[in-house]
């Protein structure tokens, strides 16, 4: 089990049927900004953070059981948690996001 004592998430993905990617998509964007097509960035408190993971869990759990998801099919989330220090030394390169927020890309 990771440890959620960080704040800051990067969440990846690579979900090759577009029922499955269109379900983990939904739940990611209620919690965090997407970055690019399959990365997601999250500053969430601890409490938010167990939910999104816990729910991120299941879902994904419950997608590799349903019947639209065959098998050979890549269904596959990271969770990687972002310490300070990675924060403040991270750099981001190329088009710059619309929004003004700050972004990070390993």
């Amino acid at each position: 089990m990771i440890s959620l004592a960080s704040q800051r998430l990067l969440i990846a993905y690579d979900i090759s049927n577009d029922k499955a990617r269109s379900k983990v998509v939904k739940l990611l964007d209620r919690y965090g900004v997407r970055i690019q097509k399959s990365f997601y960035e999250f500053n969430l408190s601890k409490s938010k953070a167990l939910e999104l993971t816990s729910g991120l869990k299941e879902l994904v759990f419950r997608l590799q059981s349903a019947r639209y998801h065959k098998e050979g099919q890549c269904l596959k989330v990271a969770i990687i948690p972002v310490c300070k220090n990675c924060q403040t030394t991270s750099l981001f390169f190329g088009e710059q996001p619309s929004n003004n927020e700050q972004y990070l890309v390993l």
